[in-house]
């Protein structure tokens, strides 16, 4: 068991995400809020001593969580709406801080770059 120097930010779907996740679905049936918050979306981020400064950085870097999160459910960035910042992150998602991170796996971390 290893503590992490890291913090987790969990983005979990809200209703308007759900509303937007059905827009693209073409034929599709819909899909249920339920079924969108199980999409949860989790972001390590540096360890802060300060809630404020973990929010700072939520609100730096929502643009790019925001991306993140669309691109998971749809990668046509036609669909995404055009305004990903921090009001409309907090509008679309429930936005879990957690502050202790603990890795109980035993094989070692492996990072592999993502693009947003």
């Amino acid at each position: 068991m290893h503590l992490i120097n890291r913090a987790v930010v969990v983005l979990t779907p809200k209703q308007p995400y759900a509303d937007w996740a059905n827009r693209t679905r073409d034929e599709a049936p819909p899909t249920s809020l339920e079924e969108t918050r199980r999409s949860a979306i989790a972001f390590l981020i540096p360890g802060f001593e300060l809630t404020q400064d973990m929010e700072r950085y939520i609100s730096d870097h929502a643009e790019e969580m925001f991306t993140r999160a669309l691109a998971d459910w749809d990668e046509d960035r036609s669909r995404w709406p055009q305004r990903r910042n921090h009001l409309l992150l907090r509008e679309w998602f429930d936005v879990d801080l957690h502050d202790l991170v603990i890795d109980l796996a035993v094989e070692p971390l492996e990072i592999e770059d993502v693009d947003a």
